[in-house]
Protein backbone atom coordinates (compact mmCIF):
# COMPACT_ATOMS: atom_id res chain seq x y z
CA UNK A 1 0.00 0.00 0.00
CA UNK A 2 2.71 2.32 0.71
CA UNK A 3 4.43 1.27 -2.55
CA UNK A 4 1.65 2.51 -4.53
CA UNK A 5 0.72 5.73 -2.38
CA UNK A 6 4.52 6.34 -3.20
CA UNK A 7 4.18 5.76 -7.01
CA UNK A 8 1.17 7.98 -6.84
CA UNK A 9 2.46 10.71 -5.11
CA UNK A 10 5.74 10.54 -7.53
CA UNK A 11 3.73 10.40 -10.61
CA UNK A 12 1.18 13.63 -9.64
CA UNK A 13 4.40 15.53 -8.66
CA UNK A 14 5.82 14.61 -11.81
CA UNK A 15 2.61 15.97 -13.37
CA UNK A 16 2.71 18.76 -11.70
CA UNK A 17 6.22 19.72 -12.67
CA UNK A 18 5.53 19.30 -15.87
CA UNK A 19 2.52 21.53 -16.47
CA UNK A 20 3.92 24.16 -14.79
CA UNK A 21 7.46 24.06 -17.25
CA UNK A 22 5.37 23.74 -20.32
CA UNK A 23 6.26 26.14 -23.07
CA UNK A 24 2.93 27.39 -24.69
CA UNK A 25 3.11 27.72 -28.22
CA UNK A 26 2.34 31.47 -30.15
CA UNK A 27 2.90 34.60 -28.53
CA UNK A 28 3.13 35.37 -25.04
CA UNK A 29 0.08 36.73 -23.19
CA UNK A 30 0.28 40.06 -21.66
CA UNK A 31 -2.65 39.16 -19.39
CA UNK A 32 -0.64 37.09 -16.17
CA UNK A 33 2.75 35.54 -15.62
CA UNK A 34 4.86 33.18 -17.95
CA UNK A 35 5.27 29.70 -16.29
CA UNK A 36 8.38 28.18 -17.97
CA UNK A 37 11.96 28.42 -19.48
CA UNK A 38 12.09 30.27 -22.64
CA UNK A 39 9.12 31.50 -22.79
CA UNK A 40 8.38 35.01 -23.88
CA UNK A 41 11.21 37.60 -25.53
CA UNK A 42 13.51 39.47 -23.20
CA UNK A 43 12.66 43.16 -22.64
CA UNK A 44 14.28 45.48 -25.42
CA UNK A 45 17.78 46.79 -24.68
CA UNK A 46 18.00 50.84 -23.89
CA UNK A 47 19.66 52.43 -26.90
CA UNK A 48 22.47 54.56 -25.22
CA UNK A 49 22.20 58.11 -26.90
CA UNK A 50 25.58 58.94 -29.45
CA UNK A 51 28.46 60.66 -27.34
CA UNK A 52 29.56 62.69 -30.21
CA UNK A 53 27.41 64.88 -32.77
CA UNK A 54 28.63 66.40 -35.78
CA UNK A 55 28.52 69.88 -37.38
CA UNK A 56 27.69 70.43 -40.94
CA UNK A 57 26.46 73.90 -43.04
CA UNK A 58 27.55 75.64 -46.19
CA UNK A 59 29.28 79.24 -46.78
CA UNK A 60 26.75 81.03 -48.79
CA UNK A 61 26.97 84.55 -50.14
CA UNK A 62 24.08 86.93 -50.45
CA UNK A 63 22.58 85.27 -53.59
CA UNK A 64 22.86 81.83 -51.82
CA UNK A 65 25.95 81.04 -53.84
CA UNK A 66 28.48 78.90 -52.26
CA UNK A 67 31.29 80.59 -51.62
CA UNK A 68 34.76 78.12 -51.82
CA UNK A 69 37.67 78.71 -49.60
CA UNK A 70 36.17 80.29 -46.58
CA UNK A 71 37.78 79.94 -43.53
CA UNK A 72 34.91 78.43 -40.62
CA UNK A 73 35.83 78.50 -37.62
CA UNK A 74 34.40 76.44 -34.45
CA UNK A 75 35.12 77.41 -30.71
CA UNK A 76 33.91 75.98 -27.71
CA UNK A 77 32.63 78.01 -25.78
CA UNK A 78 33.65 76.22 -22.25
CA UNK A 79 37.32 75.66 -23.28
CA UNK A 80 37.98 78.07 -25.90
CA UNK A 81 39.61 76.02 -28.34
CA UNK A 82 39.33 76.86 -31.81
CA UNK A 83 38.95 74.54 -34.64
CA UNK A 84 38.98 75.55 -38.28
CA UNK A 85 37.74 73.98 -41.82
CA UNK A 86 38.26 75.51 -45.14
CA UNK A 87 35.12 75.11 -46.90
CA UNK A 88 35.28 73.04 -50.01
CA UNK A 89 34.68 73.83 -54.16
CA UNK A 90 30.88 73.66 -52.40
CA UNK A 91 31.17 75.80 -49.65
CA UNK A 92 30.46 72.94 -47.48
CA UNK A 93 32.30 72.33 -44.15
CA UNK A 94 31.88 69.84 -41.42
CA UNK A 95 32.82 69.30 -37.96
CA UNK A 96 32.87 65.74 -36.86
CA UNK A 97 32.68 64.01 -33.46
CA UNK A 98 32.16 67.12 -31.14
CA UNK A 99 30.96 66.84 -28.11
CA UNK A 100 26.73 66.56 -27.10
CA UNK A 101 27.51 68.75 -23.51
CA UNK A 102 29.28 71.60 -24.99
CA UNK A 103 28.28 74.81 -26.80
CA UNK A 104 29.69 76.14 -29.96
CA UNK A 105 30.16 78.97 -31.38
CA UNK A 106 30.52 79.00 -35.60
CA UNK A 107 31.65 81.83 -38.16
CA UNK A 108 33.42 82.02 -41.53
CA UNK A 109 36.01 84.45 -42.92
CA UNK A 110 36.48 84.85 -46.51
CA UNK A 111 38.20 88.14 -48.13
CA UNK A 112 38.53 90.11 -44.59
CA UNK A 113 34.59 90.28 -44.18
CA UNK A 114 32.84 87.42 -41.28
CA UNK A 115 29.39 85.98 -41.42
CA UNK A 116 27.50 86.54 -38.32
CA UNK A 117 28.10 84.22 -35.38
CA UNK A 118 25.64 81.21 -34.46
CA UNK A 119 25.61 78.97 -32.02
CA UNK A 120 25.21 75.50 -31.67
CA UNK A 121 24.08 74.61 -28.04
CA UNK A 122 24.61 71.35 -25.65
CA UNK A 123 20.60 71.44 -25.83
CA UNK A 124 20.40 70.72 -29.25
CA UNK A 125 18.93 66.79 -29.76
CA UNK A 126 20.08 66.52 -33.53
CA UNK A 127 23.13 64.10 -34.26
CA UNK A 128 23.86 65.57 -37.11
CA UNK A 129 23.62 69.81 -36.73
CA UNK A 130 23.31 71.55 -40.01
CA UNK A 131 24.12 75.85 -39.76
CA UNK A 132 24.56 77.44 -43.08
CA UNK A 133 26.62 80.68 -42.99
CA UNK A 134 25.89 83.80 -44.89
CA UNK A 135 29.10 86.09 -45.93
CA UNK A 136 28.49 89.57 -47.34
CA UNK A 137 31.29 90.50 -49.30
CA UNK A 138 32.68 94.20 -50.16
CA UNK A 139 33.67 93.75 -53.75
CA UNK A 140 29.88 93.58 -54.19
CA UNK A 141 28.87 96.44 -52.76
CA UNK A 142 32.27 98.11 -54.90
CA UNK A 143 31.33 96.76 -57.99
CA UNK A 144 27.65 98.55 -57.59
CA UNK A 145 29.11 101.81 -56.23
CA UNK A 146 31.32 101.58 -60.13
CA UNK A 147 28.25 101.14 -61.73
CA UNK A 148 26.76 103.71 -60.03
CA UNK A 149 29.32 106.37 -60.47
CA UNK A 150 29.75 105.50 -63.74
CA UNK A 151 25.82 106.70 -64.27
CA UNK A 152 26.71 109.96 -62.90
CA UNK A 153 28.96 111.16 -65.43
CA UNK A 154 26.44 110.18 -67.90
CA UNK A 155 23.95 112.17 -66.64
CA UNK A 156 26.50 115.34 -66.84
CA UNK A 157 26.46 114.55 -70.16
CA UNK A 158 23.17 114.59 -71.56
CA UNK A 159 22.49 118.26 -69.23
CA UNK A 160 23.33 121.05 -71.76
CA UNK A 161 25.81 123.72 -70.84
Amino acid sequence: MQKALATTVTFLFAATLASAWQIQPGPPSSTGPMWGIGVGEPPPKREKPAEFRSLVGVVLDKTDSPLKDAIVYLKNRKTKTMRTFVAEADGGYRFPNLSRTEDYEVYAVLKGQKSPTKTLSSLDSRVKAKLNLYIELKEEKKEEQVAKQDEKPEEKKDQPK
